[in-house]
Order: C-alpha cells, then sequence, then structure tokens
C-alpha cells in the first residue's frame, strides 16, 4: 500500500491506519508526505501533530500545530491540543 499524492484522503486513511495499527514512524512519513504534497491540509496537519505527540516529540506537535493554525484560526481542535501540550 502506498500514498497517492493526487488523492489526499487515501493518504490520510493509510497514514490512521498505519498509526492504529502501532506503526507510528510509518504514521508520521505518510503524514509529511501528505503535507509537503498539500501544505494546507489543515486535518493532515492536525493528525502529523496527535501522531507526533503520541510519539513522544511535542515539540515537533506544537510547530505542526501553530502552521495548523496559520492556516485556519478556527480549527478548534488545533488550538485545544495546543492547549493540551502547553499544560503539560
Amino acid at each position: 500500500i502506498a500514498a497517492r499524492g493526487d488523492y489526499p484522503e487515501a493518504s490520510l486513511d493509510l497514514a490512521v491506519t498505519l498509526g492504529r495499527a502501532g506503526r507510528v514512524d510509518e504514521s508520521i512519513r505518510t503524514y509529511r508526505a501528505l503535507v509537503a504534497a498539500h501544505p494546507r491540509y489543515v486535518n493532515a496537519r492536525f493528525n502529523l501533530a496527535v501522531a507526533l505527540d503520541q510519539a513522544g516529540r511535542s515539540a515537533d506537535a506544537r510547530q505542526e500545530l501553530v502552521q495548523a493554525l496559520e492556516i485556519d484560526p478556527d480549527h478548534v481542535a488545533s488550538r485545544l491540543r495546543i492547549a493540551r501540550i502547553s499544560w503539560r
């Protein structure tokens, strides 16, 4: 299975599935490729941030959340997650 740049939803689904299967590094790589191909895809950035946070990389997660909020300042999930990271 490979991510396809021309169908971002499939790549997002693949990354989610990899994460749920415990293949976190592969999930993060898939999210990164997706964000590189579609830099304004806020849900991909948010999910990348969640995966990074779960992998213990909270500084990287925070950076992705900041970028997501630059694209969409009203993205509630990003606001909540960044607050959660900052609270720790």
